[in-house]
């Protein structure tokens, strides 16, 4: 089978739906099936990686030089709905490739997460001008899943909470497969331990701040706590609250590092904390689980379906901060506690979120989809 898979971004940028392509692209070849990922210019120095450019016109026109290429692939398999072009354009050329999109968000609904919320008498507000690309860009997002779900043979939701919250779209054809992932080889260093990590991209959503709050909350009882964020800046409102708070010692920043580095970062800490307001599958709640880690996370989108609260980690209202708190302080004075349930996390995820899970699910919708069984070797579980 030839499969071309295109999504707007690839590791190493940093980002849910690039990794999540990653690793099918890997199950996939390591099984047998021709596989090509079609992403903007991101150094990924694979051949079957197709970089179209590095800006979002350059990207346009890669999509528009590639259209007729997609006639000789089996199955074309569109992650996210900023990929609509390109189905379009196979449609307006009478390409007859089955076409497969998987939506990892609800526009609407993470919109509304990015509204102002409080973290005691402080209020935590997007500026003027990133709120209005937010926006705009949440509009266009709706726009652009709206088409492709007409365009789609086959439309797939990450988690059933986004499904749920997409059927207001009006088209019924849909169906739902897990994020999944896969434990590193381990390396033979690890980093220097922390109490506390997040794990996260600088969008809004993911509320760092709650997390300095927790760590300040914290530290009246466990003056040793110690924080640290991957994946975020330190921009001017955490430095701001970081000296409020005088948390400059418990603190530390890695900044944007490889996927395969993060892992080394969860094998040495205790906690993973998620106080996000919007999430689809999150990826760094399926791999700490699968390092044994036990999370502390708000109880949006599709967070639910991965914690089993009380049992595998720690569920917890997105705005019950000190609920939040109290979570974290339990675990961090019961070891037992936390080797019971991140033990569980990984049974759990090993159970139903590996990438092998993943990419089993897939492949049956790509035989359907292009009226083929797929070969022995092709049905593999590495």
């Amino acid at each position: 089978m030839k499969l071309l898979q295109v999504c707007a971004y690839y590791p190493p940028r940093i980002g849910g739906v690039g990794e999540m392509v990653r690793q099918l692209h890997r199950n996939y070849l390591a099984c047998g099936i021709h596989s090509w990922v079609l992403t903007s210019k991101v150094g990924a120095h694979d051949p079957q990686i197709i970089e179209l450019g590095s800006t979002p016109l350059s990207f346009v026109l890669g999509i528009m030089s590639m259209t007729r290429r997609t006639a000789g692939f089996d199955v074309v398999h569109c992650h996210a709905g900023e990929t609509v072009l390109l189905p379009l354009l196979m449609k307006i050329l009478g390409i007859k490739t089955p076409i497969i999109a998987t939506l990892h968000i609800h526009p609407p609904t993470y919109r509304k997460a990015c509204r102002p919320y409080r973290i005691g008498n402080i209020q935590i507000k997007m500026a003027f001008i990133p709120n209005l690309k937010l926006h705009l860009m949440t509009a266009m997002q709706s726009m652009g899943q709206r088409l492709m779900r007409w365009l789609a043979d086959e439309t797939v939701y990450v988690c059933h909470a986004t499904a749920r919250q997409s059927l207001g779209y009006g088209l019924q054809k849909n169906s739902v497969v897990h994020n999944g992932t896969t434990l590193p080889v381990p390396k033979d260093t690890l980093s220097s331990p922390s109490d506390i990590l997040f794990v996260g991209s600088d969008n809004f959503c993911k509320r760092p701040a709650v997390c300095l709050y927790v760590l300040a909350k914290i530290l009246m009882s466990r003056p040793e706590t110690t924080l640290r964020f991957v994946g975020v800046s330190q921009h001017p409102e955490l430095k701001r609250l970081i000296t409020l708070w005088q948390l400059e010692d418990r603190v530390s920043f890695e900044g944007n590092i490889a996927p395969e580095d993060v892992h080394g970062l969860y094998q040495s800490t205790k906690i993973l904390l998620m106080p996000s307001s919007y999430e689809g599958h999150p990826m760094a709640l399926l791999e700490a689980g699968l390092h044994g880690v036990t999370t502390v996370a708000s109880e949006v989108g599709g967070i639910p379906e991965i914690l089993e609260d009380g049992l595998t980690g720690f569920v917890v209202p997105p705005n019950d901060i000190e609920k939040m708190t109290a979570c974290c302080v339990r675990l961090l004075e019961d070891p037992a506690l936390r080797h019971t349930m991140g033990k569980a996390a990984r049974t759990r995820i090993e159970e139903n979120f590996l990438i092998t899970h993943t990419a089993a699910a897939y492949k049956d919708i790509y035989g359907q989809l292009s009226g083929r069984v797929l070969a022995e070797k092709e049905d593999c579980d590495h």
